[in-house]
């Protein structure tokens, strides 16, 4: 499974075919933006970073959120699954690590993709997909313009008081999903809540919890709306999140 602009066979041998991507640093909290520039010299393709300041906007599609084992040397991620589904705890190698994968459209830069494989800042974006999940903009068919805030430092109990970077990302807005941007669905909309106790959402189940395989969850019909007004600007029409958190 990978995105329409990422072609994983040129992917295998260079940087030639890895979309561009944002990163983030569990060293320091920061974050970059990071595609492959071709070296004149040699002519091999090599990362360029370019740092993101702390403030900027990205609208995430959650209708193609996923999550799962991945390797990066060979590349493979044939082992992702759709956000909402249950992954298999057994690592298909020694070289996968688990990650979660978001396709991003960045306000300053474009499309790219966020990939996390630490487990702290994979918790601080699962809690967004929870509330995402309980969002009536989501059930709705909207996806969310997030905030990426200066990272936090937090103290870990566990580990006796060992202290690491943490994202700090906030739902700033919300867009109408275009299927002709982002293509079909593999995550459902979410269901609404109203007349529900639970709003018919089945819970999220985190990423570092053994689980076992169920079958794939029929996703309802298509509800995605018609591509904005200005089709060149994913942002136009956006309406700003709610201050109250909507569950």
């Amino acid at each position: 499974m990978v995105s329409g602009f990422f072609d994983p066979r040129a992917a295998i041998h260079a940087m030639k075919g890895v979309p561009p991507r944002v990163q983030y640093s569990g060293r320091d909290g920061t974050y970059s933006y990071v595609v492959g520039e071709r070296d004149p010299h040699t002519g091999r393709y090599v990362p360029k970073h370019t740092p993101l300041p702390f403030g900027f906007r990205a609208i995430v599609d959650m209708g193609t959120a996923q999550r799962g084992f991945m390797s990066y040397k060979p590349f493979d991620d044939s082992h992702l699954v759709p956000m909402h589904q249950p992954v298999d705890p057994n690592p298909p190698g020694p070289d996968y690590a688990r990650v979660i994968r978001f396709n991003l459209h960045l306000e300053t830069h474009g499309p790219a993709q966020l990939t996390l494989s630490g487990i702290i800042a994979q918790n601080s974006v699962f809690a967004l997909f929870a509330g995402y999940q309980h969002a009536t903009e989501a059930a709705a068919g909207k996806i969310p313009v997030w905030m990426f805030h200066q990272s936090e430092q937090i103290t870990l109990r566990n580990r006796s008081g060992e202290i690491h970077w943490a994202p700090r990302i906030s739902t700033c807005g919300w867009v109408a999903r275009d299927v002709d941007r982002w293509g079909a669905r593999t995550v459902p909309v979410p269901v609404a809540q109203v007349g529900n106790d639970n709003g018919g959402i089945p819970p999220l189940l985190p990423l570092v919890d053994p689980v076992a395989p169920t079958p794939t969850r029929p996703l309802p019909p298509a509800n995605d709306a018609a591509p904005p007004a200005n089709d060149d600007d994913p942002f136009a029409g956006m309406l700003p999140s709610r201050d109250a958190p909507p569950f």
